[in-house]
């Protein structure tokens, strides 16, 4: 009996944490779209943010564009979503910016390839990703704003943000 309670517990547990690194706080999306506003060399208006997903989370992301269908203002940006699935990243063209759901870990290479080839803006909020070369930048609004950029991952899709914001962010 003992037994069989912790098996249940142990397995409750890593449906909590699986469910939990799922959700994606709408309120980084904020922070994304303030991020977006330093970068040199995006006009300001309406921006497409592809919202990057595997088929397993679909919900997620579209939970997330949910939050989004108004647009999301920060000074001269409003972003806007679009949902691709990891799968179609390849053949999609029309986004200067992606944002990586949970759970992409195992196609980071070829988001990092595509990245860096077509000079997108990505963003997770996820370390996981930065340490993998996945992503550009690390968003967070919880419990506070905290930002960290990836140099290497800038410099290699030929991502430059304001100095002003450069000085702001955290750089690994």
């Amino acid at each position: 009996m003992r037994r069989t309670f912790i098996s249940f517990s142990a397995a409750l547990l890593l449906f909590l944490q699986t469910v939990q690194a799922a959700e994606v706080n709408p309120s980084d999306i904020q922070v994304v779209a303030q991020a977006l506003d330093y970068a040199e060399g995006l006009e300001g208006g309406d921006v497409t943010l592809g919202i990057v997903y595997s088929a397993a989370d679909r919900e997620a992301a579209e939970a997330l564009a949910g939050h989004m269908r108004n647009g999301v203002r920060s000074g001269k940006i409003v972003l806007h979503p679009e949902l691709i699935e990891v799968s179609e990243l390849a053949r999609h063209g029309g986004v200067k910016a992606i944002f990586l759901m949970p759970g992409l870990e195992a196609h980071c290479d070829e988001i990092a390839n595509i990245t860096r080839a077509r000079h997108l803006i990505s963003f997770a909020d996820d370390e996981g990703y930065l340490r993998r070369d996945c992503c550009i930048l690390v968003v967070r609004s919880q419990p506070t704003v905290d930002i960290i950029l990836n140099v290497r991952g800038a410099e290699a899709a030929g991502v430059r943000f304001a100095t002003v914001f450069i000085l702001v962010v955290r750089r690994q």
